[in-house]
């Protein structure tokens, strides 16, 4: 079920088809605005520790992937791998911290909480995946594309403890974007 989330998160950032032709029509598709998605998965649990007060927490993924796949969304459609040391070496967790969904394996359906990323800490050795996680949004979200609801995990609905799960990362700046940003 982690694997139809992703369907969900790519018609979640979809444009319209009047948005589709003009960008279409554009000469140079690399001064074309792009947004990148970055997924990560095969995590095979993880804990949410909570810090303080307000919905911070201390997030663990272990069994984290050595690399992670990114694309791009439409008229660019770029798409490639980068180990996972790179990506959070070169993306920006400080000045413009992603929002992140994590799907969260339960009885054969997907728990996605939202999150803000920060402080990365990545051990390959023991294949461990730690952020500062701020978790900011709960409560049901209609998709108007697929004309259904999903549920995503309050504050006091998160688990401690979880099993398998997959990390989608929004985009922002970053070494590999050809806007130079």
């Amino acid at each position: 079920m982690i694997a139809g989330f992703a369907v969900l998160a790519l018609a979640a950032g979809a444009c319209t088809a009047d948005e589709r032709e003009d960008a279409a029509g554009a000469d140079d598709r690399a001064e074309v605005q792009a947004n990148y998605l970055y997924t990560m998965s095969g995590f095979s649990s993880g804990r949410l520790d909570p810090v303080g007060e307000g919905g911070e927490f201390a997030l663990l993924l272990e069994d984290a992937p050595s690399g992670l796949v990114f694309f791009s969304d439409r008229p660019r459609r770029e798409v490639g791998t980068v180990s996972t040391s790179q990506f959070l070496q070169e993306f920006d967790f400080v000045d413009d911290p992603p929002n992140a969904a994590l799907a969260i394996e339960s009885a054969g359906e997907a728990d996605i909480a939202v999150f803000e990323l920060t402080a990365p800490d990545y051990d390959a050795h023991a294949a461990t995946l730690r952020f500062s996680a701020r978790h900011l949004v709960g409560g049901e979200v209609q998709s108007e594309d697929f004309g259904s609801a999903q549920a995503l995990l309050e504050l006091d609905m998160l688990p401690a403890e979880f099993g398998p799960s997959a990390l989608f990362i929004d985009s922002s700046c970053s070494f590999w974007d050809p806007r130079g940003c």
